[in-house]
């Protein structure tokens, strides 16, 4: 395998360099630990220690905008590791200090960074995966009160995605004429067995049913709609669906739900989408309007549905978080 070190994730980052899927597997075994030994061994104050966990945080964020395959942790897991690791890498630095007091402080810092950087998208930055009361049990908040909290995080769209139920198109029509510019759009999320499914671009009251896997992508795949795997491995370490044999057009391997699940399940669900050579895409699963943690961000705002679905298809998209940072 190639040589991959910092020096090569500086380019990336930089724009002078592709990132090759080849590198997935090598980056998240390998290069994390080289990155953690360039930062969270550095000496100096205690300060100094914490500045230096932030770098190594946002250096990989900015690694992760660079790829839309297999990306490495970014999340509120990825901080608790962080600061894990630079406690046992310097654990005589940390005197006074607790694991969660550390992780507590990266989170509050790099929560200060981000707001500081938040700015108007340079695209399009939508959420392809939002739930609202009017249409799901489980959610808290109305269609309006989330449009009204995704804008405040400069999110540029949403698409509502009710469990096992359509959103009525004069429901999308009427929010779309009271908020726009902001643009909304409708899908449906659908259990089969123990696996969750983002279906976009269709509109049949057929969604409706109950569905098997391979009748669902079959059906998806003859209308020209997108299919997407929602939050892989978030109910056990495996997925019950024939993912291999039926490709979906992306992972969804970050979310709110995803934040919850091992580590290791995490890097299961990033080296299934490798393995199948799919996207991934990065939503927040909102159920409430202070859930909007992670976006999609097109090279541009589409001009209606089917190119919407084309660019999620051709990958024309990086993955972002909410509040949008650049």
């Amino acid at each position: 395998m190639e040589n991959f070190n910092v020096g090569d994730v500086r380019e990336i980052i930089q724009g002078r360099r592709d990132f090759g899927d080849w590198a997935g597997d090598y980056l998240v075994k390998s290069l994390y630990s080289e990155l953690c030994g360039e930062y969270l061994r550095r000496g100096g104050t205690q300060d100094g220690r914490i500045e230096s966990c932030t770098e190594l945080y946002e250096i990989m964020f900015q690694l992760t905008l660079c790829m839309n395959r297999l990306c490495p942790i970014y999340d509120d897991g990825f901080i608790a590791h962080i600061a894990r690791e630079a406690m046992a890498i310097n654990s005589e630095a940390w005197k006074g200090v607790s694991e969660r007091e550390l992780r507590d402080t990266l989170r509050h810092r790099l929560k200060r960074c981000t707001e500081n950087g938040a700015s108007k998208a340079k695209g399009f930055a939508i959420d392809c995966h939002v739930h609202t009361s009017d249409g799901s049990g489980c959610a808290r908040d109305n269609g309006r009160k989330m449009i009204e909290s995704a804008k405040s995080n400069g999110l540029n769209g949403m698409i509502i995605t009710e469990h096992n139920k359509l959103t009525p198109q004069y429901v999308i029509d009427e929010l779309n004429a009271a908020y726009a510019p902001f643009r909304v759009f409708s899908g449906i999320e659908i259990r089969i067995q123990g696996d969750d499914f983002l279906v976009l671009g269709l509109h049949d009251e057929i969604l409706q049913q109950k569905w098997e896997y391979i009748e669902l992508f079959n059906y998806v795949r003859e209308n020209g709609g997108y299919i997407a795997l929602a939050h892989p491995h978030r109910y056990w370490n495996g997925v019950d669906s024939n993912v291999y044999s039926f490709r979906p057009d992306a992972l969804e391997i970050y979310s709110t739900n995803m934040d919850n699940i091992s580590w290791q399940q995490r890097q299961n669900a990033l080296r299934l989408a490798n393995s199948l050579q799919v996207n991934i895409l990065a939503n927040s699963d909102a159920h409430a309007t202070d859930a909007f943690r992670y976006c999609n961000v097109l090279e541009r705002e589409p001009a209606d549905e089917g190119e919407l679905v084309w660019m999620l298809k051709e990958g024309a998209y990086r993955l972002g978080r909410v509040p949008i940072l650049y």
